[in-house]
């Protein structure tokens, strides 16, 4: 885990967090995001600037690691120790996107007059399933999965929200109409 800061990061700028050894990457990133978010909207000269916070969870990709503590509320409803694993890693993502979009509440990003706020979230590519990097995915009932051209692999989650000072319900009935 490295943590670069500052405006164009160069060359050197770059510090290897020790302290972040044997920590799971999507509790880093999560607590990271939160931290910039908090500091961004405290901070005088930066709170009435806008916010870009781009985010890249490595989660469920290989390897299929997740804290234990995440795994085990699945050991009676899933047998499988493959998607076990698979929904531990999903719900730290999970608990990630929503201390995010709690601090994001909490400094008004998400006021529906005022927030001026899109949050975009997506996939990169659909859940391996008969590669060597295979974690636990399904694409079903789609056919493929990652590293092929079939739809199991080309078509992904996608959700997109905006406060209403954006996309208002009433003026957009295609999207507002979902509020």
């Amino acid at each position: 885990f490295r943590n670069d800061m500052g405006l164009n990061c160069g060359q050197n700028c770059s510090i290897v967090e020790v302290a972040a050894y044997q920590n799971y990457s999507a509790n880093l990133f999560s607590q990271r995001a939160v931290e910039i978010i908090k500091n961004h909207s405290t901070n005088s000269e930066t709170k009435d600037q806008p916010l870009f916070l781009y985010l890249a969870y490595q989660s469920v990709h290989a390897p299929a690691e997740v804290p234990t503590y995440w795994e085990e509320p699945y050991d009676k409803t899933i047998s499988d120790a493959k998607r076990r694993k698979y929904a531990g890693m999903v719900s730290v993502m999970d608990n990630g996107i929503g201390n995010i979009t709690s601090v994001l509440k909490q400094y008004g990003y998400l006021d529906d007059q005022t927030g001026n706020t899109i949050i975009m979230f997506s996939a990169d590519n659909g859940g391996p399933t008969t590669t060597g990097d295979s974690v636990g995915a399904s694409n079903y009932p789609l056919r493929g999965g990652k590293h092929s051209i079939w739809e199991g692999g080309t078509r992904v989650t996608s959700w997109f929200y905006a406060t209403k000072d954006i996309i208002s319900p009433d003026t957009n009935k295609n999207i507002g109409g979902n509020y």
